[in-house]
């Protein structure tokens, strides 16, 4: 029976009602989700008297836009420490006051927090959380890409015309052209994998083994080696086969010039074309700049596609 309740509150702790009950039912104790909250609730959980001295203030709701309380973690061991019932200045400054080992403390825009922290702990540094540092960074970087219109217009322009020389531009077209490119490169991948390449690379020039940096950033040996023979980190383009060279002599036809893709790819997919519109989008890019004939007719001036300064921001 004690085995039996143990198991019970690891499986409540770690998955809550719903799946705690559902996974139970698998280890030859099946019970409902009220009985794994009632096992939570009867746990005698002593608060951690003592913290890394790192630690993180947030908000948390008993019932979401109603009552909300506090949350503190510690960010070195990154666990829960407490729970507070309220979100007022009073209540974490006490808290702050038994624990004189906080040094540093992270927090949202808050308030009261701030003055909590101001009382219960004068000596500890306040620094903003990540998420409104980066936040932050987006609000300036929007600015700042709002302020330069005619150059990011500019560096659109180049970098729709690879094949043309650009012209001699101020070193400004030129920075933001870089930038760009750079984003045009590494969007959609991950930060954590971005990380690992430039610490591949990093451990490397310093004379690293293949073997001493798999092991320090958790990567295969075959991964690290073809990390340390690319330049940049580029997306892993997706290579699904389709059928659409079958169709191609019907897009090439004359009335097709003037269709959208969505309409051309409703035709061919009733014709059998077995792809997604976003992969006949890509592969009827690529038959543009290789077959003339599938360009439509010159109207006008061409319109550079370009970015807003919202969306650039966010890849950044």
């Amino acid at each position: 029976m004690i085995r039996s309740n143990d198991l019970l509150a690891r499986m409540a702790l770690e998955l809550g009602g719903n799946t705690g009950a559902a996974i139970s039912r698998y280890a030859g104790v099946p019970v409902s989700p009220s009985t794994i909250l009632r096992v939570v609730k009867r746990l005698d959980i002593q608060p951690k008297k003592l913290t890394s001295g790192v630690i993180g203030v947030d908000d948390w709701a008993f019932k979401k836009g109603k009552t909300y309380g506090t949350v503190i973690v510690d960010l070195a061991k990154k666990e829960v420490v407490d729970l507070l019932p309220d979100r007022e200045s009073a209540t974490l400054s006490e808290w702050l006051k038994q624990h004189p080992e906080i040094k540093t403390v992270s927090r949202d825009r808050y308030g009261p927090y701030a003055l909590g922290i101001k009382t219960g702990a004068p000596d500890a540094s306040q620094v903003a959380d990540r998420f409104h540092l980066l936040m932050n960074l987006g609000n300036a970087t929007k600015r700042i890409f709002q302020s330069k219109g005619k150059e990011l217009r500019e560096a659109f322009t180049l970098y729709n015309q690879p094949k043309n020389k650009p012209a001699k531009t101020e070193s400004a077209v030129q920075n933001m052209l870089q930038i760009t490119e750079d984003i045009l490169t590494t969007a959609n991948i991950s930060i954590d994998k971005l990380h690992k390449f430039e610490k591949v690379k990093d451990l490397y020039s310093k004379g690293s083994s293949i073997r001493q940096i798999a092991k320090t950033v958790k990567l295969t040996r075959t991964t690290v080696r073809k990390y340390t023979m690319m330049e940049k980190l580029v997306k892993r383009q997706a290579h699904t086969t389709t059928n659409l060279d079958a169709f191609i002599g019907f897009l090439m036809q004359e009335e097709n010039r003037v269709k959208t893709y969505r309409e051309l790819h409703k035709t061919t997919v009733e014709m059998g074309f077995n792809g997604k519109y976003t992969q006949f989008c890509n592969k009827m890019n690529e038959l543009k700049n290789t077959q003339p004939a599938l360009r439509p007719k010159s109207t006008g001036p061409i319109l550079v596609k370009t970015w807003s300064p919202t969306r650039l921001s966010l890849m950044l």
